[in-house]
């Protein structure tokens, strides 16, 4: 039994000390939903209130949606998930990495492997029907099959990294598009989700699309200013879909979050399938399964996906054992509702906090470890950690103490690594995050580290 006081107070100090203009929270127990509330305002300048029927852009968690829509063609045969993707894509290729490279398979792009990076070819940005790869809401968009061309390709050898691929799942949502049968056209994965998924569930509020039927209820993405929300400009749509432009209320993810978790949106086993780890550098680190990301806490597997957009963030963690869901949407430009939705499934659940065992430093060791580490290469698969960590992460001795530092970002001053694992010396954690030391299978050194779904290299 959830105890809703507690549960609104959490959520309220939450609200609060982010300082959110809006804010939607659900949690769903198998295919009820015992808690959807809505706090804040929808549109500041109006005064328009959240409620559960605010139409909110969610961003990347539209990618489980794409990527459940795939695995039902799955299901019905129509592909296997080591097939190359050429193989079926009907509007445009991917070129290959190189002459000698293995071919990006479906498996990759489901998993952020393919080697793509995070910004398309710089000639589909100066199509004069995009500005910047986005379009006007409620207006033809241009098709990929035009806006790629035959200029996607990887910056890295497919399967030799994890890099976080949007441009991989719109290739997934074409995918889905080209393997439905419908005409092409720039709304054809947007149409066959909408007929396929969601109208069966009754989530009438949930398109790829902006639709009429959305304007009235539909949510301001804001920005902090001088400490005052600020309406997000401009309003542009995510022209890729598949990947980032899913529009839905609260009520209707809150049957999406039930189908999940009672396993009707897909058959139990494909489900399955789709939460088991797929790519995890070690055991001890989270995992990416197809298209949702997996991690473990205690004996409870949890599945998962955050979204952010131009005034918009949003959050959806799932136990499917426990069969409990929480999802958070803001209409402002912060994280907070990430931790939030976290912490409430881990409540709910009484999951056990991550914990560090308190073991002394082993200086005689840092020697081996100090350095400078980078991504393998890949310029555009490496945009991202350009953009939060200035491409490099430092391993260095800062007094008595071993810390992990970056160019910028909340690294910048480097932060404390301590040792995880007695019986492992190249086992260490930030804040309980495991960063583990790995040697080089040659010479025997220490050449690397693993954090997360990343591997960093030492180099001079």
């Amino acid at each position: 039994m959830l105890n809703h006081d507690a549960i609104d107070k959490q959520i309220r100090s939450a609200f609060s000390s982010a300082n959110l203009a809006g804010l939607v929270v659900g949690i769903v127990q198998g295919a009820d939903m015992p808690f959807l509330q809505g706090y804040g305002l929808a549109d500041v300048a109006s005064q328009q209130p959240v409620t559960p029927q605010t139409v909110f852009r969610i961003a990347s968690i539209s990618k489980i949606v794409t990527a459940v829509a795939l695995m039902r063609h799955w299901e019905e045969g129509l592909f296997q998930l080591d097939d190359p993707v050429n193989q079926h894509l009907k509007t445009f290729q991917i070129r290959p990495y190189s002459a000698d490279s293995p071919p990006i398979t479906i498996r990759h792009l489901l998993t952020h492997t393919s080697g793509l990076g995070e910004l398309a070819p710089l000639i589909s940005y100066l199509h004069p029907r995009t500005t910047f790869g986005m379009g006007r809401p409620m207006r033809p968009m241009l098709p990929l099959g035009r806006f790629y061309g035959r200029w996607l390709r990887p910056s890295a050898a497919p399967g030799s990294k994890w890099a976080y691929a949007n441009h991989g799942f719109a290739t997934l949502g074409q995918l889905v598009a080209d393997l439905s049968g419908r005409p092409p056209a720039y709304d054809t994965f947007a149409t066959h989700v909408r007929q396929t998924m969601f109208e069966p569930l009754g989530m009438n509020m949930t398109d790829f699309l902006r639709q009429p039927r959305h304007l009235p209820l539909l949510a301001t993405g804001h920005r902090l200013k001088k400490g005052q929300h600020k309406a997000v400009w401009p309003d542009m749509e995510i022209m890729t879909q598949a990947d980032g432009s899913l529009y839905t209320t609260a009520e209707d993810f809150g049957r999406w979050t039930a189908a999940l978790l009672t396993q009707t949106a897909l058959q139990p086993t494909t489900l399955d399938l789709m939460w088991q780890p797929h790519v995890q550098l070690d055991p001890r680190l989270p995992a990416m399964g197809l298209g949702f990301f997996v991690d473990q806490w205690g004996d409870q597997r949890i599945v998962s996906h955050d979204g952010a957009w131009l005034g918009f963030n949003s959050s959806l963690w799932l136990a499917p054992e426990a069969n409990w869901g929480v999802f958070a949407f803001t209409n402002s430009g912060n994280t907070a509702v990430i931790s939030l939705a976290r912490e409430l499934l881990r409540a709910i659940i009484r999951a056990p906090y991550p914990t560090a065992p308190d073991l002394p430093d082993q200086p005689e060791q840092w020697p081996a470890l100090v350095g400078n580490y980078y991504p393998a290469p890949g310029l555009n698969s490496n945009f991202r950690i350009w953009l939060s960590h200035g491409g490099r992460l430092q391993i260095r001795a800062q007094g008595d103490q071993l810390h992990l530092a970056s160019r910028w970002g909340v690294l910048k001053k480097g932060i404390r690594l301590r040792p995880l694992d007695s019986a492992d010396p190249l086992a260490y954690h930030l804040n309980t995050q495991p960063i583990l030391f790995g040697r080089n299978p040659t010479t025997g050194e220490i050449d690397r580290f693993h954090w997360r779904l990343n591997t960093f290299y030492k180099r001079q």
